[in-house]
């Protein structure tokens, strides 16, 4: 008797589903686009729905495709998302800054050893980028597919240009700041407290006898570039000021009559701003006894300014940063106090929530002041 040979019927789905895959590698279904729906691959292919749902789930496990609920099935690469086993996070930051080093290796902390594969990518792009750079550049990030993306969430992030990448990631985490106007699903934002940042601030200037403060803001931005790059109109100093009125109130004194906003120069920190100019000079010539900058390099100009009205910072005058920006604010004279992000506290929240899959989570993190000669207790008028 020979052997006896027996053939395995090859179920269905796996026939199809090499066959789906096949297309999508021939590139007739490219990178991005959407596949026929359900109701039509049952037509095409002669089974059931069920097949058709086993298909699906076989090509989104090796990385083919992406199931949006309601909106259908779309083509991602295969396993992009995977680097020998371990989950790609983009991390979409500039790596130049400062706040990204504390991020990061607080983030490394927690995620040493574990199955992640992390890759910074340089933000070649800020104020006065113009925008196609900005989103050429995401164009270029986004080539390859993530797991995870972290952004920090800064003004001038392409947000709009981001959803056309809706089914290349997974999990999308805002980080520190959240200017996005852009109604993302499932985005989790581990940020900064800035409304207790400004009721820090206030409270501690009202301490030291400083009532008339000047906050230095953010540079005014066209409302036609909010909108196409998907931003909010307004920015985080109004979660200052929010704060801010509070320390006020708690002390039952008028924030409208003694705080005063100053928007940043028009065309960033560096431009000539005939406008910036005379309304800084006027808070001198107004007796401000305290200036907040919504930014450690924005205090070199109060500093200049203070030095053309011969007057001194810690003694005079109280100034106080943001972001506590060592090498910034160690390079003072005098040493600038600063309100501190506690990015290590935001490093170690963003890996859980890599770790645990974190989707719509909101989390704020307490801020915390660093005080240094900038902020030297006021001597009396007599002494001035």
């Amino acid at each position: 008797m020979g052997n006896l040979v027996i053939e395995k019927k090859v179920p269905k789905y796996v026939l199809f589903s090499e066959q789906l895959k096949s297309e999508i590698q021939s590139g007739k279904y490219a990178r991005g686009s959407q596949l026929p729906g359900a109701r039509e691959l049952c037509s095409r292919y002669g089974i059931s729905y069920l097949t058709v749902s086993n298909i699906l789930q076989v090509l989104e496990g090796e990385g083919y495709v992406k199931r949006l609920q309601g909106k259908g099935t779309f083509v991602t690469e295969p396993q992009a998302a995977f680097v020998e086993g371990k989950t790609k996070v983009g991390y979409l930051v500039d790596i130049n800054i400062s706040i990204f080093g504390k991020l990061f290796a607080a983030i490394q902390e927690v995620l040493n050893g574990q199955p992640f594969y992390n890759i910074p990518l340089h933000a070649g792009f800020g104020s006065g980028t113009p925008i196609e750079q900005a989103e050429e550049w995401l164009d270029q990030a986004m080539k390859n597919r993530y797991h995870s993306l972290v952004i920090y969430g800064d003004r001038h992030f392409p947000y709009r240009h981001l959803s056309n990448y809706l089914t290349d990631f997974e999990q999308l985490n805002f980080v520190i700041f959240d200017s996005c106007s852009v109604p993302f699903g499932n985005v989790n934002r581990i940020l900064t407290d800035m409304k207790q940042a400004g009721y820090l601030a206030g409270r501690y200037f009202l301490e030291q006898g400083r009532r008339k403060l000047a906050v230095f803001g953010l540079q005014r931005l066209d409302e036609m570039y909010c909108r196409r790059v998907g931003i909010h109109s307004d920015n985080y100093v109004h979660l200052l000021l929010d704060g801010i009125e509070c320390a006020y109130n708690e002390a039952s004194l008028d924030f409208y009559q003694l705080v005063r906003l100053i928007d940043g120069p028009t065309g960033g920190i560096h431009a000539n701003d005939a406008r910036f100019d005379k309304e800084l000079r006027g808070c001198f010539e107004d007796e401000c006894e305290a200036f907040l900058a919504a930014g450690d390099f924005r205090t070199p100009a109060i500093y200049r300014m203070a030095r053309e009205m011969n007057i001194t910072v810690g003694r005079d005058i109280a100034v106080m940063g943001m972001l506590n920006s060592v090498a910034t604010c160690e390079l003072m004279e005098p040493t600038l106090s600063s309100i501190s992000i506690n990015e290590r506290e935001i490093g170690h929240l963003t890996a859980q929530a890599l770790q645990e899959k974190w989707k719509n989570e909101t989390i704020l993190v307490k801020p915390e002041l660093v005080i240094r000669n900038s902020s030297g207790t006021k001597l009396s008028s007599t002494n001035r």
